[in-house]
C-alpha cells in the first residue's frame, strides 16, 4: 500500500518550502509537489521586510544562505528628482533577494528536514476524500491534509471545483527589468537604499535597488485596465539617468524584464480558505500586500500559520477535522490583515505629501514595510 503522507503540499514556491521545511522539522511527514502554475508573483530580483526572517519557523541564517543584501533605509523620489525624503532605520529594515536563491536555499533546508520533494509537469488532479486527499497524475500522493500554496486564488478554487469559486483580480500591475552591472558600475551607485519615485502618471509608482551585481526597477500600476510597460519603465530609467542617480551607460541588452499582477488584497475578498482536509495559502489563497503588492512576506506568513494550523489539527485526531482547520481563518486575519487591508488613500497618492511634511515618512514607510496604519 502506498505511504500516506501527514501533509502534501502543492506548490514549490518559498512559501509551500517554508511550511514543508517547518512541518518536516517538527516530526511530520511532508511530501511537497512542485508543478508550473501561473506567475502572480515576482520571478524579478525582489525585496522584502526584515520580519520575513524573523518568521518563527524559518530556518536559521536563511539572509545569507540565499544572499540576500539587507537595507537600512526608504528614500523617495518627486517626478521631477529636485525633492527627496528619507527614512533610516536604526538597524535593518528589509532586503535585496531573488526568489529564485531563496528556493533554492529553502529546498536544501527541506529536504533536510525529510521533506520529499516531487517535480510534476503538470498541475496534478486534487481529489479532497472523505479519509485524506488524494494528488494524480506524474507524481501521484496521498495525506491526511492538504496545502495548496502555488498560483492564483481563481487558479487553485477552480481547479478543486471549489463552491466558494469566483475570479478575484487585482489592479495592481508590475512590470520589472533587473539590469546586470558591472563592478565599476555597481561601485559607481552609492545608494544602497529602497527607492521610491514619483511618476508623471498618479496612478503609477516607480520602484528601484541594486542588489549585488543587478539593478531592479519597476513600474507598478493601480490604474484599472492599464498596464505599465516598456514606455513607463524606460522613462523611469531616463529620469534616474538624468538627475545623476545611475550610470549613463546601463547594459538595458541585456536585462531580463517581466509582467506580473500582484494578488494584493485579493485573500480579502475570499469568503474562505478552507476546504475538506484543505488550506489555501501562499499566493493560492491571495496573500500579497494591498499596498506595494509584495508577495514574499505575506504568502510565507500565510504557509507557516496554516502548517502549524495543520499540525495542530493532525495532533488532535480526526475528529472535527473541519472545524479545527477554520482556526486558520483567525490567525491569519490577526497577523496579516492590516498588511492585506488596502489602505484609505493609493500610495501613489501619499508620496506627495511625504515632502511637505518630513514627520509623515516614518509611519508612511512603516505602513509600506510592515502594513502599519498611517
Amino acid at each position: 500500500m502506498a505511504k500516506v503522507f501527514d501533509i502534501a503540499i502543492l506548490g514549490g514556491t518559498p512559501a509551500g518550502l517554508a511550511a514543508g521545511y517547518l512541518l518536516a522539522r517538527d516530526g511530520l511527514s511532508v511530501v511537497l509537489v512542485d508543478s508550473p502554475a501561473e506567475g502572480d508573483e515576482s520571478p524579478l530580483t525582489d525585496w522584502a521586510p526584515a520580519s520575513l526572517f524573523n518568521l518563527g519557523g524559518m530556518p536559521k541564517s536563511l539572509p545569507k544562505k540565499c544572499s540576500a543584501t539587507p537595507f537600512r533605509s526608504v528614500r523617495y523620489h518627486s517626478v521631477d528628482f529636485n525633492r527627496q525624503a528619507e527614512y533610516r532605520g536604526r538597524s535593518v529594515l528589509g532586503y535585496f533577494l531573488h526568489p529564485a536563491k531563496l528556493c533554492k536555499a529553502l529546498a536544501v533546508e527541506a529536504r533536510k528536514a525529510g521533506v520529499s520533494l516531487r517535480k510534476a509537469n503538470a498541475l496534478p488532479g486534487v481529489e479532497l476524500q472523505e479519509s485524506g486527499v488524494v494528488l494524480s497524475g506524474s507524481c501521484k500522493s496521498k495525506a491526511r491534509l492538504l496545502l495548496f500554496v502555488a498560483g492564483s486564488a481563481s487558479e487553485a478554487i477552480g481547479h478543486m471545483a471549489l463552491p466558494n469559486g469566483g475570479t478575484f483580480t487585482s489592479q495592481l500591475t508590475v512590470t520589472g527589468l533587473d539590469i546586470p552591472l558591472t563592478a565599476v558600475m555597481a561601485r559607481e551607485i552609492n545608494d544602497k537604499s529602497l527607492n521610491v519615485v514619483e511618476t508623471p502618471n498618479r496612478s503609477d509608482l516607480g520602484m528601484y535597488f541594486v542588489s549585488g551585481d543587478t539593478l531592479h526597477a519597476r513600474v507598478m500600476s493601480e490604474s484599472p485596465g492599464k498596464e505599465p510597460g516598456v514606455g513607463e519603465l524606460s522613462d523611469l530609467i531616463v529620469g534616474l539617468r538624468n538627475a545623476g542617480l545611475l550610470p549613463g551607460r546601463l547594459a538595458l541588452g541585456k536585462a531580463g524584464g517581466a509582467l506580473w499582477k500582484p494578488q494584493a488584497g485579493v485573500a480579502m475578498e475570499m469568503s474562505s480558505h478552507t476546504a475538506k482536509r484543505c488550506l489555501l495559502a501562499g499566493s493560492a489563497g491571495g496573500f500579497a500586500a494591498a499596498v506595494t503588492g509584495q508577495t514574499l512576506y505575506p504568502s510565507i506568513h500565510s504557509s507557516l500559520l496554516a502548517a502549524r494550523c495543520a499540525a495542530a489539527v493532525l495532533a488532535k485526531g480526526d475528529k472535527k477535522i473541519q472545524e479545527h482547520l477554520g482556526v486558520f481563518k483567525t490567525s491569519w486575519r490577526k497577523a496579516l490583515g492590516p498588511y492585506l487591508r488596502p489602505p484609505d488613500a493609493s500610495l501613489q497618492m501619499l508620496v506627495p505629501l511625504l515632502f511637505a511634511n518630513k514627520r509623515v515618512v516614518p509611519r508612511f514607510t512603516r505602513s509600506l514595510l510592515n502594513g502599519n496604519k498611517i
